[in-house]
């Protein structure tokens, strides 16, 4: 287990980060001679939103914890005073704002008007830190390509790329409403988070860079709140719809460097982009004053892909016959002696003429290797294959690339729907569910999945992806107030491995062990067979927060718990199926005629090796589910599991109008990750152990894990 104290945190400041996904709104109400003004009603109303009420206490201090970001209206009254507006107060995502009110002698039906202009709003949601808050204004005009909204956190202060202030990328923190977003199998990018994102269904969000405030904690990186746009009133919606197309795009400078084909058309074209960005938000009443609900969907339907050269054998090789010329290596066209030109034609090196060129048979080489593949196999593989249309790579003569486009297509739907329930003035529950439908066919991860060869079938990436955040918020008197959410994320990746495709169209079906097909690995030219194996991971959490706030004189004192039930359940397929690798077995080198350059003789036994199916060796996997005995054609299943408990307290104290005085302390207890099936290495000390007493490392006792940390110690048990 781990324990972590964060610290005691002193500042000349009020607490800043108040609740991940709202803000908070407070002051002190005086009369014209400055004496507080206790009892006072105090309402905030969200613009076209339900009121919120409270009062002052014998201090004169309201507070409001909980709001949901946006623009109030701030009304203060008391009974001998004259009721107060103030207007286009600013609520920001995890901001507190300071709003103190002077009220005047005077009937209560006389209203006094106050602009935010007029006297100071004072911020003091950031105290400290280094941050910023990305606005809906900004999320919806700035111009984004994917309409990522966290794409933003790159241009803050403190940001490179996924690092901040110099941290790992493993410190940062994202959130959406209070909820962790990130994955926690593989960490991925700043700008990357397992609950779906749209500019449309963000209302604005907050990154803290440096330093944060007690409730924030897992981390010294990034804090990042993002919150959901909350109905109103009044109906309001809007439609989209956008589009990228190919014919906008200009071609590559490495593509337009191919030769063209005789024809005069294009070996590499532009690649293809297709997208289709397109839907809808809307938000507004159910119950006036009571009920709201905001909605949102995005569709994607995007077609794409990259220029991919694969190598493959030119028509003479194919038929078992090597060209070269005598002790010159081969060049392709673009190299700096070629032996080819750029369509494909031999070209003599200097001093030399076509006569020299050699077409040697590799069947005549070795007896046992005296015919192509009997099974028919290899011929059927290679049907499969294109001849080469870009002489740029290979050795030109012999191999070659073919240089095509292979597709990607992706089709998404995300929803996000939020509630927002006042069962009274005193309770407010609000609820966020998010949903997405992603599927990619054509790639799995960089450089996986892409289509081999025209025809034949692609890899893919499906997940579906889920998120809830509920809060319910409870002023049980105006200066004691509770705030419960609770959440998950969960969102299960499949990597699916390519069709067959083509190649069942011709019957080149490979071998097959307790039916599964034998995966094959050439050495002369690229494989048409994608060998990726089907994975599958799913890293949920489920999350639970409490948090109090109570009020006492100039005192604001708060305290809270957050419980994490993080899981990383994997399964994965990699070697299941047996890889035969052809080539040479050892110590069984085929002899070549001496004119041949010893840069070409590697080629040559490959090209051999593989038309003829010579088998250097064979893998698999074994696998040991108890620890004790090897089990081959079985999947590597893992499942983490790891708790994490955090505790807050703090208090801001509000000295005098102009000082106030932060401190807080914080408490993690990060339990050790363990595997539900036993699966992980446990290490164990063989009775003839040494024990090291070195002077510096890890005080130890016999038999213990600290003896392996001790400097100049070395372990020779097995």
């Amino acid at each position: 287990m781990k324990g972590s104290l964060l610290g005691l945190l002193l500042t000349v400041s009020a607490f800043g980060a108040v609740q991940m996904s709202t803000g908070r709104l407070s002051g002190v109400v005086t009369d014209s001679r400055g004496g507080v003004i206790p009892g006072a009603t105090v309402i905030a109303v969200r613009a076209n939103a339900e009121p919120i009420l409270t009062y002052t206490n014998e201090a004169g201090r309201y507070t409001f914890t909980s709001l949901i970001p946006g623009r109030y209206a701030l009304t203060v009254e008391a009974p001998g005073f004259k009721k107060v507006s103030v207007g286009d107060v600013l609520i920001e995502v995890g901001g507190a704002v300071v709003r103190d009110v002077v009220l005047e002698p005077g009937e209560i039906t006389e209203e006094v008007t106050v602009t935010a202009a007029s006297q100071p709003v004072v911020e003091i949601g950031k105290g400290p830190s280094l941050g910023d808050v990305v606005d809906a204004r900004r999320l919806l005009d700035l111009p984004l390509n994917g309409r990522n909204p966290l794409d933003l956190i790159q241009l803050q202060a403190g940001v490179v790329g996924s690092n901040v202030s110099g941290t790992r990328t493993t410190s940062n923190n994202i959130r959406v409403d209070g909820i962790q977003a990130q994955d926690n199998f593989i960490q991925e990018p700043i700008n990357v988070a397992m609950i779906p994102l749209s500019v449309d269904d963000v209302a604005e969000f907050r990154v803290t860079t440096s330093p944060v405030d007690v409730e924030y904690g897992r981390g010294a990186g990034a804090q990042v709140d993002v919150v959901t746009p909350s109905g109103t009133n009044e109906l309001h919606g809007s439609l989209f719809e956008f589009h990228r197309n190919t014919v906008l795009n200009a071609n590559s400078f490495f593509n337009n460097a191919i030769p063209r084909r005789p024809d005069g058309s294009e070996v590499a074209p532009r690649d293809v982009l297709l997208r289709h960005q397109f839907g809808f938000r809307l938000g507004g009443p159910i119950r006036r004053n009571r009920t709201f609900f905001f909605g949102a969907y995005e569709g994607l339907r995007e077609r794409t892909g990259t220029t991919v050269t694969r190598l493959v054998l030119t028509e003479p090789a194919r038929r078992g016959l090597f060209r070269y010329f005598p002790n010159v290596p081969n060049g392709h066209a673009a190299s700096a002696n070629p032996t080819v030109d750029f369509h494909g034609n031999p070209r003599p090196p200097a001093g030399m003429t076509l006569a020299d060129l050699r077409a040697l048979d590799l069947f005549s080489l070795d007896a046992r290797r005296a015919q192509p593949d009997q099974t028919g196999l290899i011929r059927r593989l290679l049907e499969v294959i294109p001849p080469p249309n870009d002489f740029t790579v290979g050795d030109g003569l012999n191999t070659a690339g073919y240089t095509f486009f292979a597709p990607i297509r992706t089709i998404s739907d995300r929803f996000t729907l939020r509630l927002d329930h006042a069962f009274t003035d005193r309770h407010r529950l609000y609820g966020v569910y998010r949903f997405q439908d992603f599927a990619i066919r054509g790639l799995i991860a960089p450089g996986e999945g892409l289509q081999r060869f025209p025809g034949l079938g692609v890899g893919g990436q499906l997940f579906r992806a889920q998120s809830f955040s509920g809060t319910l918020v409870s002023t049980f008197t105006p200066t004691f107030i509770n705030e419960f959410r609770a959440g998950f994320q969960r969102t299960p990746v499949r990597f699916v491995p390519p069709e067959e495709g083509g190649l069942a169209a011709l019957g080149a079906r490979l071998p097959t062990l307790r039916g599964l097909p034998v995966s094959l690995e050439f050495g002369s030219f690229s494989n048409p067979i994608n060998n990726f194996e089907l994975q599958q991971r799913v890293a949920p959490v489920y999350q639970y927060t409490d948090t109090v706030t109570w009020i006492r004189g100039n005192h604001e004192f708060r305290g809270g718990v957050e419980v994490r039930f993080i899981q990383a359940n994997s399964r994965d397929t990699a070697g299941v199926r047996p890889t035969v690798t052809l080539g040479e077995a050892p110590a069984s080198q085929v002899p070549l005629p001496r004119d041949v350059n010893p840069n070409n003789a590697a080629l040559a036994r490959a090209i051999l090796y593989d038309l003829t199916g010579s088998i250097a060796r064979v893998e698999q996997t074994y696998r040991t589910p108890d620890g004790r005995t090897l089990v081959p054609f079985q999947a590597e299943t893992f499942g983490f599991r790891h708790r994490q408990v955090n505790l807050f307290f703090g208090d801001s104290w509000r000295l005098r109008r102009t000082l106030t005085l932060l401190y807080g302390i914080r408490y993690e207890y990060n339990t050790v990750p363990f595997e539900v099936n036993g699966l992980l290495v446990q290490p164990t000390l063989g009775p003839g152990h040494t024990r090291f007493a070195a002077a510096l490392g890890i005080s130890s006792r016999t038999g213990t894990w600290a003896d392996l940390f001790q400097p100049s110690a070395s372990v020779t048990d097995p």
